[in-house]
């Protein structure tokens, strides 16, 4: 699929089961309105509401806040920039998955339209001896923090 953003014609794969939807890849993709702050948290409240979980839902204002607070402590959009370009020019870490040797639980969202909930399951299955942990309604955002803590005898063991 080819999905224009900023002016720029990126070709994604979208033909396996992990397939982002293509709103999302574009909001993900796209630039704030212009260089300040302002636009730039109204453009990450937009992409957050998109990717958040469906269930559970934040209120704008708390979600603005939070995206205000990671402004302060520090905004780098080459950073982010580059971090996106890694994750799509990844192609070994699947590969490498199949030498750990380690107890893994894979926790995985059943709701993510970021990254669908098929790459949980891939990312599992390729690492010996893993347990997945589906959560029904968890999306990018997830739950309330709290909502972890029944998780716990899961991966204390």
């Amino acid at each position: 699929m080819k999905i224009k953003s900023n002016g720029i014609d990126i070709e994604v794969d979208d033909s396996g089961p992990g397939a982002s939807r293509p709103a999302v890849l574009r909001a993900l993709l796209r630039r704030p309105a212009d260089h300040r702050q302002a636009a730039a948290v109204a453009h990450y409240v937009k992409l957050f509401k998109l990717i958040g979980s469906p269930a559970f839902p934040m209120p704008e204002l708390d979600l603005r806040e939070r995206i205000e607070q990671a402004f302060a402590r520090g905004f780098y959009p080459v950073g982010t920039l580059r971090q996106t370009l890694a994750v799509v020019a990844d192609t070994t870490r699947a590969a490498q998955l199949s030498k750990l040797r380690v107890p893994t639980l894979v926790v995985h969202g059943q709701a993510d339209p970021l990254v669908p909930y098929a790459c949980g399951e891939d990312t599992a299955r390729r690492i010996p001896g893993a347990q997945l942990g589906a959560l029904k309604a968890w999306a990018t955002t997830g739950p309330p923090v709290w909502c972890c803590a029944c998780w716990t005898p899961c991966y204390s063991t």
